[in-house]
């Protein structure tokens, strides 16, 4: 199926835990992003999430300028309580979101004790204690009847005082349940229009591009005393205009249920990876519990989903997964080990186990991932990622990322068979044993290394610097049963940096410049990008993009490619947005071609896109 574009678009639970209104997805064939839109200015952190699939952004609120001050390091210990307290609500474990928020809220100088409030009457809300939740939400509108979040909590005081005035009836032994919180449903519908065209110069020009991409995600979720509920839908259609027609894709169709008393939780449906081994989408069953606040047991069992097969029910790839999550420790320590096994129309696929580990500290984090698979013997992958902020404008971070390249797995044996579409195909022309022989020798390695440094001059400036080693081993054709393979290996060097500064134009404009020099094995490039955000007023925002390439060859052949793109966005209110994009890109070679290479002196490509989405 057709990779890019992608656009996706989720309208997050309004809550004092979660300061932003829109989180925004952006991929196609030269950038991916992620856009947060926030209630209200928002100091936030972002490190790797629970597996190397997800990220953990923790939002911090801005402090205005009468409230009390502290040290740099003091803020830093206080918002990282914050975040525990929150992460501490989100598992559930309310007893130590208590125990943290009281703690924060005791300091003498705390520029955070309105969040505190409000956080430990939620707490206590949550724990059945309604008296103990309302003195702590008149705590707050005592000290902070003009605060940010004042209407809320005066909201959730109210719903409190209510619920205290409903009449009982008389001569009853046993008290009724008290009842959970109505349903809430959010969602969106979207549709964008995408087209390309060509131009090899000669009179030779063609549309390549001309696409239709429908969207519609649908969230409704319950909050209770006890059980928290939620059901997720989101299918997306492309519409190819030029290729044959697609079935709409079934990206997450879910259920799911948590516990809070019992400390149980179920996911039933088509769903993304939990971690613990499994990769990519799947249809099945995860289900989770703590046995204790610091060890959770975690199962899956399902089928995966392949990419271009979204549209159906695929029952012919099954697998199961356990795995432990203990932690935290020391304040922030997760690991997690697990096993995982999978097969493909009767033939193992994978058995592997590893563990994930994640660290969580005030100055910074830790990603550590080991994946050993037992059947083939093999490291499959180890990686480890991690940030550091050593003073107070100033932090490092790496990255690497080793690798069998595709994932060691007995399908990789179908790779360049011709006449095989399935390992039952395969299984009429070769023994299984060759059949994993196959599937080894196509498995390639990939390693990955990066080291960085980032300073913040000012509140306006920040520069980023760093340095990446990228290493590839391959097969070479023919891959055959009973002979050696042979290999190739490709090495990569980029030195990136890049600068990002802000308010030039008015109080919210961001610019970007970026420069990256990369040393290969049969070329050198350079890289120039710069990138300016422009909201203006508060319906429009505009952003520009330029990338300029020049590459050299070592045969004597270069490439100078421009690549602008502009888009539009104009929201009229906070549920209607629309969007206009328009680009191209610029190809001029010279010098000798490399061998076999067949490609005209200039290639020009022009790009647009017009969309919309409506949040609901």
């Amino acid at each position: 199926g057709q990779l890019f574009p992608i656009h996706e678009d989720i309208k997050p639970r309004a809550g004092a835990e979660f300061p932003l209104t829109q989180v925004a997805f952006d991929a196609n064939e030269s950038e991916i992003g992620l856009r947060l839109t926030f209630t209200q200015k928002t100091g936030y952190r972002v490190s790797q999430g629970s597996n190397d699939k997800t990220i953990l952004v923790m939002f911090t609120q801005t402090v205005p300028v009468s409230t009390p001050t502290v040290s740099a390091a003091e803020d830093e210990r206080i918002k990282a309580l914050l975040a525990q307290s929150r992460d501490a609500l989100t598992r559930a474990e309310v007893d130590k979101a208590i125990q943290i928020i009281s703690a924060v809220i005791s300091l003498a100088a705390n520029p955070y004790r309105a969040d505190a409030l409000e956080l430990l009457g939620v707490a206590r809300e949550r724990k059945g204690q309604k008296a103990h939740a309302k003195a702590a939400y008149e705590q707050y509108l005592t000290e902070f009847p003009k605060g940010e979040g004042a209407d809320r909590v005066g909201q959730r005081l109210a719903e409190l005082l209510s619920s205290d005035l409903k009449p009982q009836e008389k001569l009853k032994a046993i008290k009724t349940a008290t009842p959970s919180r109505a349903w809430t449903h959010n969602g969106s519908f979207g549709q964008y229009y995408y087209y390309g065209s060509n131009d090899l110069g000669g009179g030779v020009a063609a549309v390549d591009q001309s696409m239709l991409l429908t969207q519609f995600a649908w969230n409704s979720q319950q909050r209770g005393e006890r059980f928290d509920s939620r059901f997720v839908t989101n299918i997306s259609h492309q519409r190819d205009f030029l290729n044959a027609v697609k079935d709409p894709e079934i990206n997450s169709l879910y259920g799911q249920v948590k516990d809070k008393q019992a400390g149980w939780f179920a996911k039933l449906g088509r769903q993304s990876s939990p971690g613990g081994g499994v990769s990519g989408r799947f249809d099945g069953l995860l289900a989770q519990y703590n046995l204790t606040s610091a060890v959770r047991l975690d199962a899956v069992t399902g089928y995966t989903v392949e990419f271009s097969e979204k549209s159906t029910l695929q029952i012919h790839r099954p697998f199961w997964s356990v795995a432990t999550n203990l932690g935290p420790y020391l304040d922030g320590l997760e690991i997690m080990p697990y096993y995982i096994r999978q097969s493909v129309d009767g033939t193992l696929e994978r058995a592997a186990t590893g563990y994930e580990l994640r660290y969580l500290h005030p100055r910074g984090n830790l990603f550590h991932v080991v994946d050993y698979d037992l059947s083939y013997d093999l490291l499959n992958a180890v990686l480890l990622q991690g940030q550091y902020s050593f003073l107070e404008s100033s932090s490092v971070y790496g990255y690497y990322d080793a690798r069998r390249s595709p994932p060691v797995a007995t399908t990789n044996a179908l790779i360049g068979q011709a006449d095989a579409n399935s390992l039952k195909d395969l299984l009429t022309q070769h023994t299984r044993d060759e059949i994993r022989e196959l599937a080894r020798k196509r498995s390639g390695e990939s390693a990955t290394t990066t080291v960085g440094v980032s300073h913040t001059f000012s509140p306006r400036i920040q520069l980023n610097g760093d340095v990446t080693v990228s290493e590839q081993k391959f097969p070479i054709e023919p891959v055959l049963v009973g002979t050696a393979v042979t290999t190739a290996n490709n090495r990569q060097t980029y030195y990136a940096l890049q600068m990002v500064t802000s308010q030039l134009m008015n109080t919210r404009d961001t610019l970007l410049i970026g420069l990256q020099h990369t040393q290969a094995d049969t070329y050198e490039s350079n890289s120039l990008t710069l990138a300016h955000r422009f909201p203006f007023e508060q319906a429009w925002r505009f952003d520009a993009r330029l990338r300029v390439d020049q590459r050299a060859n070592d045969n004597g052949a270069h490439l100078n490619k421009t690549t602008p793109t502009v888009r539009i966005e104009y929201r009229a209110d906070k549920s209607v947005e629309t969007q206009l994009e328009f680009g191209g890109e610029w190809w001029d070679y010279s010098g000798t071609p490399l061998p076999g290479e067949i490609r005209p002196s200039s290639y020009r490509r022009l790009t647009a896109s017009l969309g919309y989405q409506w949040l609901f």
